[in-house]
């Protein structure tokens, strides 16, 4: 070798590494010349110089087997980047398909795994590789090793020993999971493997010697695991980690699907959850690994918010920092702290607590997790950048760690020349800019972690516990020193609180609650009365929380909510105190709290495109599982609606908003809703169709929306009036699918799936409550009419009141024909020249019935907002007469109907006098203000008979002038 060359290996290398890299460079050419090969060809020596540098498995594996490096540079591979399926087909060249000889086959294995490692790593120091291929890589090396292994030995042990079966005769195969970073696809460069083996039942083993199934499987993997594992002369494949199993080292090596289920429901553990996230199936039957992913999923992701796993992990980090500050390992960047482990904790905390509510974030790779967290706003979108960037960087350090001589090593090294090295693998400078970059990744990521487990929080926590407010609540001391107690705590009502305290610690419910469920109650309920003393209506609010809290006593997974979001808590209480409408919300479905934790989230106002998105999202999940449809379109108003209640309350939306927020809310659902029933229908009996004209037509169904939804004016718990139309008309008017039906049944069936998905009771309530009687010819009608038909119904058939009601009506779910029509034939009935003073009469006549049949009773000293003279209906009553009287000369009064809207434009069409107009819309805003609050407060609509004195004079007032006297005008004459 030249001076030249000479210089060339070592050429850009640090000095203290320049020793190292000449030894192997002779040995190199030893080896080479030994097997007659030219040391120099294929990669360049600056090339050999900087892997032998970095590598010393490189450098040693090619110095013992130089044919193995040379076939990588025949196939070109070191310039290739590898799928499954090319390593599935690599290794199913080399070792044999029968006759197998296992001493043989372990010699095979080895140096096919020793070949690709040296591909892998060559490519990674190269920087021909991201992380994310080496990781994929190494994790579809395993993969392959595992799979290929154990189906030939399995077919060899068949032929052995006969073939396991179970009770009918079926040939049965082993499973093999991969956990952790193997099944995430994850795996480091010098990992051990986490396998668990299970089969699917127990039997017997059929055409040859009598051994039950479990015995056959057992001996399987137990020649599995020396195949891959045991240490010879060649090295090893992969080291396998059989600890996972169920009970561990003391449990069976194998495992039936039955006793696996079995053991996971009565005696799994929070630690076997957490391992469980990324298992899936890497070798043997994959369809009956399938079912025992099925089952296990419920057990690793619960099917409530699950925000006790906090706990688990917080219990999980604490064991694993003991054991790293007494070996004194802490410069160890997986489980040292701020290392990958805490990113890992950081996403998978959050799979675990929301996985079973939320399908999609039952995904395996870290990489994904935290993406997917972002997308969803539970991280913000520069943490979780912050987080990618760092396990990329902690990723590419650790696998380097280990490519330097095969070693599983996590700890930064501390020698000189291994710094350097690593330097030089990790593209820097010098070994203090590595260090530097490497503590600000893991300061950031430790950041992340204590924030996420609120640990400071914790700490605070256990302050006020060992505080008086700890003392209270146990209730060790008598009555009186306990009231006097919280008196001195600056408590209003002491006495009271003392005394609901008292009751609740002896109620049934708390004294059946699990040893968890109490320790979780006794950290909250002190830091919950410390907050109490601040507001003034303690006895109330207490109360309400008391009720709450038996609600969620045996799911104690929201205490856990409750205790690591402090913030949770606060609005909580604010919340319950200004509305027990929200208390009582949050009792019936606890669900709700999770809604509770971000109050940028909280008081957010959505866009009607956002919610529609949010809301596909969750069906998505669920889109073959009606049942959770169902659940979920529930989930989703109760949520919306709390989230308006609570901008309501601290008076971030205006009357009006919260009003068009709401109905913003149902007309999502009901599109969503209704293509939900189309989408059914269709599935069953094909598409609608109609011949017009010669061509085929698709017909649709419209939704109208009548009374305060079609006004835009929906409060809390309103109901919808709705009525249904289609468009169907010409010849052959029928669905093209084989089950067949007649478009007027398939349409009215429709509005039958449309109306049970909304009003249906479950556990969780109902979505709204339904009124069709606004239909033509009312309960009597058909349940959904035929456009032409409704038109002539409003033209010739429909009451004056009828009339009025369609001054608010508007379609709401419908394609655009269909809508314009809609749009005509209301315009066209509301513009019909109208006989002033019969109107007026009818109106007067109409008005009188609904105060008789709904409002105060004569005599009563009460006042009911909407049905009283004065009241709300007299104010939608002025604005509809308006419109039905004087459209005819201005079609402007047709364009809108909300009945403020109207109103405006009455005094812009001088039907009403300005004055007359700003009066009555103050008078509705003012009642709606009044309606909104009587419903969070979960008051009547009855109000003591002074109340709203001035606002019922000035409708009152306006009434006579605008109605009464058109009524009376022909009395007047005669």
């Amino acid at each position: 070798m030249t001076v030249n060359s000479t210089l060339d290996l070592i050429k850009h290398l640090p000095e203290i590494l320049h020793d190292r890299v000449l030894r192997h460079w002779q040995d190199w050419q030893a080896a080479c010349d030994s097997a007659s090969l030219d040391p120099l060809a294929g990669s360049s020596l600056q090339q050999l110089g900087k892997v032998w540098a970095c590598s010393e498995f490189v450098a040693t594996r090619m110095i013992r087997n130089p044919a193995l490096w040379f076939e990588l540079l025949e196939q070109q591979a070191l310039d290739t980047s590898y799928q499954l399926s090319d390593y599935n087909q690599l290794l199913s060249k080399l070792i044999p398909c029968e006759d197998i000889d296992d001493n043989q086959l372990m010699k095979q294995l080895r140096a096919f795994r020793h070949q690709q490692m040296m591909r892998i790593a060559w490519r990674d120091l190269m920087n021909l590789a991201d992380t994310r291929e080496t990781l994929r890589n190494l994790t579809d090396l395993a993969e392959v090793c595992v799979d290929q292994t154990l189906e030939l030995i399995y077919q060899d042990q068949c032929k052995q020993l006969g073939v396991p079966t179970d009770r009918q005769g079926n040939a049965q195969r082993m499973v093999v999971l991969g956990m952790g970073k193997l099944g995430g696809y994850e795996l480091n460069f010098s990992s051990d493997i986490d396998l668990i083996f299970c089969f699917p039942e127990e039997g017997e083993v059929q055409g040859g010697r009598s051994l039950a199934n479990s015995q056959f499987f057992i001996r399987l993997g137990q020649r599995f695991i020396k195949l891959l594992n045991d240490v010879t002369a060649d090295g090893f494949v992969f080291r396998v980690d059989m600890r996972l199993r169920p009970y561990g080292d003391s449990g069976p090596l194998v495992m039936s699907h039955g006793a696996m289920e079995q053991y996971y429901q009565t005696q799994g553990r929070d630690w076997e959850r957490y391992a469980m996230i990324k298992a899936r199936v890497i070798g043997g039957d994959r369809v009956e690994g399938q079912a025992i992913m099925d089952m296990l999923r419920p057990f690793v992701f619960r099917r409530y918010l699950d925000f006790g796993a906090f706990e688990s992990i917080r219990e999980m980090k604490a064991m694993i920092d003991t054991e790293i500050r007494r070996k004194g390992n802490l410069n160890n960047i997986k489980l040292g702290s701020g290392g990958i482990r805490e990113i890992e904790f950081v996403g998978q905390t959050f799979q675990l607590i929301r996985g079973g509510g939320e399908p999609e974030l039952q995904i395996r790779g870290i990489v994904d997790v935290l993406k997917l967290l972002a997308e969803k706003q539970y991280l913000q979108d520069s943490e979780a950048e912050s987080l990618l960037k760092s396990y990329d960087f902690l990723r590419r350090l650790e696998n380097r760690l280990q490519m330097f001589a095969d070693a599983q090593i996590h700890l930064l090294p501390e020698t000189e020349e291994q710094q350097a090295s690593m330097a030089l693998a990790m593209g820097y400078d010098d070994w203090a800019r590595l260090l530097e970059d490497c503590n600000r990744h893991r300061q950031a990521v430790h950041q992340s972690f204590v924030q996420l487990l609120h640990e400071t929080g914790e700490n605070a926590k256990k302050a006020h516990s060992e505080g008086s407010f700890n003392d209270i609540w146990q209730l060790s001391e008598d009555a009186e020193t306990i009231i006097e107690q919280l008196q001195k705590q600056g408590m209003a009502e002491a006495d009271q609180v003392y005394h609901q305290l008292h009751q609740f610690k002896a109620s049934s419910t708390l004294r059946g609650i699990t040893a968890t469920g109490r320790q979780r109650l006794d950290m909250l309920m002190p830091d919950l009365l410390r907050q109490l003393v601040e507001y003034s209506n303690t006895s109330q609010l207490l109360q309400r929380l008391l009720s709450l809290l038996q609600a969620i006593l045996r799911r104690s997974v929201y205490l856990s909510l409750l205790n690591e979001y402090p913030n949770a808590l606060k609005q909580l209480l604010a919340l319950c105190a200004a509305s027990p409408w929200i208390a009582s919300l949050l009792s019936r479905y606890p669900v709700l709290l999770d809604e509770l934790l971000d109050s940028r989230h909280l008081y957010q106002l959505k866009t009607r495109e956002e919610l529609a998105q949010e809301l596909d999202q969750l069906l998505q999940q669920v889109s073959d599982d009606e049942e959770q449809q169902i659940e979920r379109l529930r989930k989703f108003k109760q949520a919306q609606v709390l989230r308006i209640a609570a901008m309501d309350i601290h008076g971030v939306l205006e009357v009006f908003e919260v009003s068009d927020q709401l109905t913003q809310i149902a007309e999502v659902l009901l599109a969503k809703v209704k293509s939900l029933a189309w989408a059914s229908m269709v599935a069953k009996h094909g598409k609608p169709v109609c011949i017009v004209d010669g061509e085929s037509c698709y017909p649709d169904m419209g939704i109208v929306a009548y009374g305060k939804m079609g006004g835009q004016e929906l409060s809390y718990g309103s109901d919808l009036d709705l009525v249904f139309l289609h468009n169907s008309r010409g010849e052959r008017q029928q669905t093209e699918g084989e089950r067949s039906l007649d478009n007027s049944s398939f349409f009215a069936r429709m509005a039958q799936r449309i109306i049970h998905l909304l009003s249906v009771q479950t556990a969780n309530g109902r979505l709204y409550e339904i009124d069709m009687r606004l239909r033509p010819d009312g309960n009597a009608g058909m349940l959904v009419s035929n456009l032409n038909a409704y038109e002539i119904y409003q033209r010739d058939k429909a009451w004056t009141w009828e009339h009025q009601a369609l001054v608010r009506a508007r379609i709401v779910c419908a394609e655009t024909h269909l809508n314009s029509e809609f749009a005509r034939i209301r315009r066209s009935i509301l513009m019909q020249p109208r006989d002033k003073i019969a109107l007026a009469k009818d109106v007067v006549e109409m008005r009188r019935k609904m105060r008789d049949a709904l409002g105060s009773k004569a005599g009563a000293s009460k006042f009911h907002l909407k049905q009283d003279q004065g009241g709300v209906v007299d104010i939608e009553f002025i604005a509809q007469f308006g419109v039905l009287s004087s459209a005819s000369q201005q079609a402007v009064l047709t364009e809108h109907t909300a009945t403020r809207q109207i109103l405006r434009l009455l005094a812009e069409t001088h039907v009403l006098s300005e004055d007359q107009a700003s009066q009555l819309v103050h008078c509705y805003r003012e009642y709606r203000i009044c309606s909104h609050q009587l419903a969070l407060q979960e008051k009547s609509s009855q109000l003591d008979g002074d109340s709203l004195g001035e606002l019922r004079q000035q409708v009152s007032a306006i009434w006579f002038q605008v109605i009464e006297q058109a009524a009376q005008q022909d009395t007047a004459t005669n």
